[in-house]
């Protein structure tokens, strides 16, 4: 949707407030086309929930950030339930991205396990097939 796309050129070109509020703008949108049709639009809401995180990770929004990257988290989770092969790399991703959060917020402990639970993801990623990671 136009207003995801918007939001991830504005935080390219750290105009980050904007990307912000865009991509929540694409997150309600996604979420009202998710109680239609979950199968097609629940990756959607997963997605613009970790580059909303990820804007306010940059902005210093921790708790904000951690809030939207673990609701992310969780859907792709459910979504690699029935897809590993497609939605573990997001587990992963977002794992990272968590533990980022974490590290800033000084969780070392919780940003160890964020890590490492990616990193074991990853490294099964790789064993399985090495030419997409």
């Amino acid at each position: 949707m136009y207003s995801g796309k918007l939001a991830s050129g504005l935080a390219s070109s750290r105009q980050l407030p904007e990307a912000e509020y865009f991509n929540k703008q694409a997150l309600q949108l996604y979420r009202d086309c998710a109680l239609q049709k979950p199968d097609i639009f629940m990756k959607s809401v997963a997605k613009t929930l970790n580059n909303l995180g990820k804007t306010q990770y940059t902005q210093r929004k921790l708790r904000e950030a951690e809030t939207a990257i673990v609701e992310a988290l969780k859907i792709y989770q459910k979504l690699a339930e029935a897809k590993p092969h497609i939605f573990l790399r997001f587990v992963a991703m977002s794992l990272n991205s968590l533990g980022n959060v974490q590290n800033e917020q000084r969780n070392l402990a919780d940003a160890e396990a964020s890590y490492t639970e990616a990193a074991k993801i990853y490294q099964g990623l790789d064993k399985k097939s090495p030419i997409l990671s």
